[in-house]
């Protein structure tokens, strides 16, 4: 007998299904491309708050060749990706994020 809640289980089942063969197919492509898609550690080397402090009176339009990595969480992304609030546990930064750069 074939009632509302058979029917849910089985569209979350073909929902389940086509996840994990999309996950599948995203972890291959990035094996194929030498990355490891799980991997073991990642160290940043610089916190929100520090970058606030360094960049403090740095003029708005002015950029430099500085290269950091960092650790948070997106609060919120703006203008398809370019734009990221991350926050850590020392505070909030912007980044700014574009294929060119």
């Amino acid at each position: 007998m074939v009632n509302d809640e058979t029917m849910n289980f089985k569209v979350e089942k073909d929902r389940s299904d086509k996840i994990q063969v999309v996950l599948k197919e995203v972890y291959n492509a990035l094996q194929e491309k030498g990355y490891n898609p799980y991997p073991y550690s990642f160290k940043p080397n610089a916190f929100a708050a520090d970058l606030q402090k360094k960049y403090a009176e740095l003029a708005a339009g002015e950029n430099t060749e500085d290269r950091v990595t960092v650790a948070g969480r997106a609060m919120a992304v703006r203008n398809s990706g370019m734009f990221i609030d991350l926050k850590d546990n020392s505070g909030k930064i912007q980044i700014f994020c574009h294929k060119s750069h």
